[in-house]
């Protein structure tokens, strides 16, 4: 009979032995609180790039290079706030959308960022 063996010795920890600080949830609630903001404005976007004649434009702009046009384009979106990081490739569009910096209810506006995939070509 063979047995497997390790030439590595793995030492296991034992939480009882680490000290770790007191909870604090404020900073996760904090992230809740901005995440569900980033929801609703990513449902803003994806109601305007529904429309064909909006992302019609949107594509063909993007395809021609004009990095300023897309930005302004999707910063025009009416109730459309967030900041927005906006790369495009021949295939598709990425979205990678922040908290307004204005956001009076998140201490700390870089709490959370959402990240949108979309595909428009093959």
């Amino acid at each position: 009979m063979y047995r497997w063996y390790s030439p590595y010795h793995y030492y296991q920890h034992h939480p009882a032995y680490r000290n770790f600080p007191a909870v604090d949830t404020t900073i996760l609630e904090g992230s809740v609180s901005g995440f569900q903001i980033l929801l609703q404005q990513s449902q803003v976007l994806l109601r305007s790039l529904e429309n064909r004649e909006f992302a019609k434009q949107l594509i063909e702009t993007a395809q021609k290079g004009h990095q300023q046009q897309v930005d302004q384009m999707i910063q025009n979106i009416p109730g459309f706030t967030s900041r927005a990081n906006i790369q495009y490739t021949p295939t598709g569009i990425r979205f990678l959308l922040l908290l307004p910096t204005t956001t009076e209810t998140i201490e700390n506006p870089d709490c959370c960022s959402m990240s949108l995939e979309l595909k428009w070509g093959t």
